[in-house]
């Protein structure tokens, strides 16, 4: 493809992806590098459809197309065989500098929703190839994602408005993306290679709310904790990884929400990211964001520098970005492994290498690392999750014994199935999540809101007892040994209800 096609591939992926095309390079992987989820792929080929005047979208497309210059490849092949080669330059004259300038303004450009992108073809939290055959939350119909809702909450409602706490279940229905077994992405960030830097979402970091500091006897910013118990966290800088959706950004909003300024980083959900940071800003928090995947070294020390740089200093670390295929454990490749562990194990490990001096500058902080409850036993289809989980325990460990001597504790919430739409990835789901509430002792799931409060607490004063700790967050569903029902089934007993009430 000549230069200047080549340009109108890479502006029409700009536009739609709101990318800078500095990161657009022809090497550049579409799911490790950019994050480009299946449902962003469908919108890029209607784009170049568009461009080209091309019917791609009924094209069948390869696994074997994972970077940009394959795509373009892959526009030209088909436009040379519909014998319209000549009509992508004669349509449009497009030099690389008019692609820069045009592609400048589509990355400062805002409020487009981006899906969450975690439901491979292989089950993969986070797509495979070019195009995915897996459910998003993005086609997913509204059925199907709401009936893996606790019992009481499968009719959609409105999202909170404010920060202030939520009881219950506080996911908007029908719209978590929960980690299925205590991981947000099972969520989530899948591992990435590029060299390129992350991008910092604050378009004016003047606007958004700074905490309090006040300054130690040592010169150095120490946090201003005030006597108000319903702000037990201000003045403090948390970052949460992968949490611009599901169970991170539930994290996020709570911390937020007892007065911490929160990092959101996301990596396949960039706009979700930034939409988070934005209703936390509006809803009278702190909050910015920082796109990258914390399985990529120069993402992440990208991501340390700018924290240090803005604020000078992070009190809080939330390890809850994952990737890990769910599926027969015996299917698992080399790759599968590779992207499991670069990210929740050895991606997380460097984030606590690059947290500590910050923590240690004012004084110690803490750090929250996610497991699941397969760490310790066989859980059917979750895959590489358990395994890579149970490193993660260890980890904690380990990184408690290293850093308490600095004031940083280390601990790790292992959280039971959670109801969303990663429940659906499962074999025989409905079956399964029936199954998993009757061996639960109170017959309900976790909700995000469950494995929240727990991280707020074990990063709060009133844990300071609490290091290298792992915390069972799953109502009691590992509790159970024989994996005999306790009871009916949460969804029987309320269609027996519903019976009675017909009946009267």
């Amino acid at each position: 493809m000549n230069h200047s096609n080549f340009s109108r591939v890479v502006e029409c992926i700009a536009k739609t992806t709101r990318y800078p095309v500095e990161l657009l390079t022809p090497d550049a992987d579409l799911e490790n590098d950019l994050g480009i989820d299946s449902v962003k792929r469908l919108e890029i080929v209607v784009a170049l459809s568009d461009e080209f005047g091309l019917r791609l979208d009924l094209e069948e497309r390869s696994a074997a197309i994972r970077t940009i210059q394959h795509v373009a490849t892959w526009v030209e092949d088909i436009a040379r065989r519909e014998g319209s080669s000549d009509a992508p330059e004669s349509d449009k004259e497009t030099t690389n500098g008019a692609a820069s300038e045009s592609t400048t303004g589509a990355a400062e450009s805002d409020g487009h929703s981006e899906s969450n992108g975690h439901a491979g073809s292989n089950g993969r939290s986070g797509s495979n190839g070019y195009e995915s055959s897996g459910t998003t939350n993005h086609d997913a119909p509204a059925n199907r994602v709401t009936s893996f809702l606790p019992p009481s909450e499968r009719d959609p409602v409105a999202p909170p408005s404010g920060l202030g706490e939520p009881s219950g279940h506080s996911e908007p229905k029908g719209r978590s993306e929960p980690n299925g077994h205590g991981n947000s992405n099972v969520h989530s960030e899948s591992n990435a290679h590029s060299e390129q830097p992350p991008i910092v979402h604050a378009a004016n970091p003047s606007s958004v709310p700074q905490p309090h500091f006040g300054n130690g006897s040592n010169g150095v910013a120490q946090p201003a904790v005030g006597t108000n118990t319903a702000k037990p966290l201000a003045g403090r800088v948390a970052l949460v990884t992968g949490s611009g959706r599901g169970v991170g950004q539930t994290i996020a909003r709570l911390l937020a929400s007892r007065g911490a300024t929160v990092v959101i980083n996301s990596f396949h959900s960039r706009e979700q990211g930034e939409q988070t940071a934005a209703e936390i800003n509006q809803s009278g928090g702190s909050a910015i964001h920082l796109w990258g995947s914390v399985a990529n070294p120069r993402h992440v020390d990208q991501i340390f520098e700018q924290i240090e740089q803005q604020f000078g200093r992070l009190d809080i670390l939330i390890c809850n970005a994952s990737d890990g295929r769910i599926g027969p454990f015996m299917e698992l490749t080399l790759d599968d492994w590779d992207k499991a562990f670069r990210t929740n194990v050895t991606g997380h490990h460097q984030c606590a290498v690059k947290a500590t001096p910050l923590m240690r500058a004012s004084g110690g902080g803490s750090i929250v690392t996610m497991s699941a409850v397969g760490s310790n036993g066989f859980i059917d289809g979750l895959g590489s999750q358990g395994v890579v989980k149970a490193a993660v325990e260890t980890m904690t460990r380990y990184l408690a014994c290293e850093l308490g001597q600095f004031g940083i504790r280390v601990n790790c919430v292992a959280g039971g199935p959670v109801y969303g739409d990663l429940l659906s990835k499962f074999p025989d789901a409905r079956a399964t999540q029936d199954h998993w509430e009757s061996i639960t002792p109170d017959g309900q799931l976790c909700s995000p809101m469950d494995l929240a409060k727990a991280i707020a607490f074990l990063v709060g004063d009133e844990a300071k007892g609490i290091n290298g700790s792992v915390w069972m967050v799953d109502h009691g569903f590992s509790a159970m040994a024989d994996g005999r029902p306790l009871r009916a089934t949460a969804r029987e007993n309320e269609s027996e209800r519903e019976r009675v009430i017909f009946a009267t």
